[in-house]
């Protein structure tokens, strides 16, 4: 799951936050920090990384949180404060692109 944030009159999309799983073979370093995540992480947008010439998220945090997806998107929606959706159809008729 990712957050992403296009700034006005430009034409690129900075990612925010970004939920993600297990790397399989691999594992994610935080460089400057000389960290290594194997599990289940989250990545943050932060100015550090991007002075430094990384991607804005290239920052992670390891996380007990989640392990599947659909709990990766409850956390990304109660951690970026969005609101849930109403259940009822007729308030929301996009209902089915937030079902879990």
């Amino acid at each position: 799951m990712i957050v992403m944030y296009r700034p006005p009159l430009e034409n690129r999309w900075m990612r925010l936050r970004r939920y993600k799983g297990l790397h399989g073979v691999g594992e994610h370093r935080n460089r400057l920090e000389h960290q290594k995540i194997r599990g289940v992480h989250i990545h943050t947008a932060t100015l550090r990384y991007q002075e430094h010439g990384f991607r804005e998220e290239a920052y992670a945090e390891e996380t007990n949180l989640y392990s599947e997806v659909h709990g990766a998107i409850k956390l990304m929606l109660s951690d970026c404060h969005f609101i849930e959706p109403s259940s009822d159809p007729d308030e929301n008729p996009n209902l089915d692109l937030f079902s879990l």
